[in-house]
């Protein structure tokens, strides 16, 4: 895995998350809204030896090449089996999430913490579930997020997709 060195002992369960991932094949889908595509890059680096790994994501449109999402965070070991992630949204969400390893490549996460500002959307999301998995015979990552709000308080799948290491 790239930089296994240099990381902290706390994030070494997580080091196959290290570095960019593309995907040009984001699905996204939630009641209240019409279904999308979109193509995204991850990025998840290294930060000396601190216990975390900084992150960022970016979204566009793949007709229009447009942005549409950008979110930026750190993931943080907490005991080298259980992480909180830590993400501030472009519009105007924060979240934080815990969650632990389920095997040697899956990482789930739970929100704990929601926060907004003021002026954001009417619509207030009240939890995330993040699914982050390395299938490791492909090379590649999917990530699956779910979410509830104040007007759909099931959880829902929201977002859906596989990214390839660039």
């Amino acid at each position: 895995m790239e930089c296994e060195g240099d990381l902290n002992k706390l994030v070494k369960g997580i080091s196959w998350l290290v570095g960019k991932w593309k995907s040009d094949n984001g699905v996204g889908s939630y009641p209240g809204i019409e279904s999308f595509k979109y193509n995204e890059i991850l990025d998840f680096q290294t930060s000396g030896k601190q216990p975390l790994l900084k992150y960022s994501s970016s979204s566009s449109n793949p007709v229009s090449l447009g942005p549409m999402h950008l979110e930026n965070g750190f993931l943080r070991g907490v005991d080298g089996n259980n992480f909180a992630f830590f993400v501030a949204h472009n519009f105007g969400l924060v979240t934080v999430e815990e969650g632990t390893l389920v095997g040697e490549y899956e990482l789930l996460l739970k929100s704990v913490h929601i926060n907004r500002m003021t002026t954001s959307s009417d619509t207030m999301v009240m939890s995330v579930e993040r699914k982050l998995k390395f299938e490791f015979e492909s090379g590649t990552l999917v990530q699956e997020l779910s979410m509830s709000t104040d007007k759909t308080p099931e959880l829902t799948k929201h977002l859906l997709a596989t990214y390839t290491r660039v």
